[in-house]
């Protein structure tokens, strides 16, 4: 009987270290009171998949909860790499009250922000790339934000808090 316990009780520990692990899909960074955390599936794409980043942010402080002003949107996504990323995005100058209760993330799920110029040369490519929802890549290596720009209230000044991971996407 014991041999049957031992053998199963291996069996359990074996299988549970073989269960798969993802390592690097979430990074996070903390300031002050705030911590925000990037999540991806995985780190390498190829220039088919859809990449499906978000990210959470969440108080961590001392009070029950906190309002924060931001724009909108509150959490920005930039992508830096490849031809034709540079890292912008756009936010619109906007007194959003995002209230934060503690420990509790609020999810923000990617979306795409920026302009381009219609008479530039790389217009037909932002025009593809606007018109489709879903964050997909040429080859190349690439870097990933998320942001909150935020203020306290009665505070005058912006704080920015921002997270960036690396992938790298084959064909």
């Amino acid at each position: 009987m014991k041999k049957i316990l031992f053998a199963l009780l291996l069996s359990v520990f074996v299988l549970a270290g073989c269960s798969p692990k993802a390592p690097g899909t979430s990074l996070s960074q903390t300031k002050e009171d705030l911590k925000i955390t990037l999540y991806l599936d995985k780190r390498t794409y190829t220039s088919t998949e859809v990449i499906t980043p978000y990210a959470e942010v969440e108080y961590v402080g001392k009070e029950d909860k906190i309002t924060l002003i931001t724009g909108s949107p509150s959490v920005y996504f930039s992508v830096t790499g490849g031809k034709y990323h540079k890292g912008e995005y756009a936010i619109e100058d906007m007194a959003i009250m995002l209230e934060l209760k503690k420990n509790t993330p609020v999810r923000f799920d990617f979306s795409k922000s920026g302009g381009f110029e219609t008479n530039s040369p790389d217009a037909p490519f932002w025009e593809a790339y606007y018109a489709q929802k879903e964050l997909m890549l040429e080859p190349g290596t690439y870097d990933l934000e998320a942001g909150l720009i935020y203020r306290l209230q009665g505070e005058p000044q912006d704080t920015t808090l921002k997270v960036k991971m690396s992938i790298t996407v084959t064909k």
